[in-house]
């Protein structure tokens, strides 16, 4: 039994150690090929990190004789509920994500969506901030990014000096 206990502490140590070498690699190859931004492959290096650490805890149980096939298929309903209950907010972030990599626009942009015009100030995994002047103030109005992805954006792009 001290020779599975090592085995499967040995695994886990492997898949930790080779997370974290591939989240390292993402974080830093990523903003060479120029994918997104930075928020955008730091989740991406956690998602990997996360997902090598899990299987290794699957694979070290599984080699210590504990039969995972129960435990996994309960993570699988697990997801399916959470996913269920957050779908407007996992919608968001994905929409965020997607809004990220593809750079529709970007800050300093003025965009109108639907009846809302502003510049754009910042794109978080959440929301799209637009500011605007209404009565000489300053006004900011999030926009919830699976909105944005799905409707029709005006982007009108400052000229830039060539």
């Amino acid at each position: 039994m001290l020779e599975k206990i090592i085995l499967s502490l040995s695994i886990v140590v492997v898949f930790i150690i080779i997370g974290y070498v591939s989240s390292y690699f993402v974080k830093r190859l990523a903003p060479a090929l120029q994918i997104g931004r930075q928020n955008v492959y730091n989740l991406f290096s956690s998602i990997i990190k996360l997902a090598f650490i899990s299987i290794g805890i699957f694979t070290a149980l599984g080699s210590i004789g504990i039969d995972i096939t129960a435990l996994i298929a309960s993570f699988g309903l697990l997801g399916l509920a959470v996913g269920l209950a957050l779908k407007d907010s996992v919608s968001n972030v994905v929409s965020g994500l997607l809004i990220l990599l593809y750079q529709p626009f970007k800050q300093g942009d003025t965009i109108e969506v639907g009846s809302t015009r502003g510049i754009v100030g910042e794109i978080d995994m959440r929301y799209v901030h637009l500011y605007f002047k209404n009565d000489k103030k300053l006004k900011e109005v999030l926009i919830p990014n699976c909105q944005i992805f799905n409707s029709i954006i005006k982007v009108e792009n400052p000229l830039e000096d060539s």
